[in-house]
């Protein structure tokens, strides 16, 4: 069995909407990212995995 590591990433975008973000990298660049949208506890943020 072979072990792999990945690593994420969480930025928090401060003048775009993690959704909208997250809209403009995957059709302009085919980078798909995780949004997280919590504007109750102030979390705006987008999870990049890579490795």
């Amino acid at each position: 069995m072979q072990f792999e590591s990945h690593l994420f990433l969480n930025l928090n975008p401060n003048k775009i909407r993690a959704n909208e973000f997250g809209d403009h990298l995957l059709r302009k660049y085919k980078v798909g990212i995780i949004p997280i949208e919590k504007p109750e506890e102030k979390i705006n943020g987008i999870r990049i995995a890579y490795c």
